[in-house]
């Protein structure tokens, strides 16, 4: 009666694990289409693979379900702060460097600016 979206995501993940005889935290691309289709979204093979694209698989063709569950239900600085992180400014010229999408990490200034 009292569950969250992300407790709801984990028991329809694990009964579909068991039900199609997978391994319970980790689900395949037919299981991931399986769930959302319980709850309602028929995904395309396109789309699926986009997903996993996205959230990660491991070698074996499966995304872990605490990953994506705690991915979709975080909020957008959350996910960043688990992401890359780097210290300092950017260096002027180095475009390579631009395409970083992560956390930067300044030091604290010794006196307002």
């Amino acid at each position: 009666f009292n569950q969250s979206e992300r407790d709801l995501l984990r028991q329809a993940f694990a009964q579909i694990s068991v039900e199609q005889q997978g391994v319970v935290g980790l689900c395949s691309r037919s299981e991931f289409a399986e769930v959302w289709d319980r709850l309602g979204t028929r995904l395309t093979p396109k789309v699926t693979n986009a997903f996993f694209a996205k959230y990660g698989e491991d070698r074996t063709g499966r995304m872990p379900v605490d990953l994506f569950i705690t991915a979709v239900l975080e909020s957008r600085n959350r996910v960043i702060a688990m992401e890359e992180k780097r210290s300092g400014a950017y260096l002027a010229g180095q475009t390579k460097e631009y395409k970083f999408n992560g956390r930067v990490k300044y030091f604290p200034c010794r006196r307002g600016v």
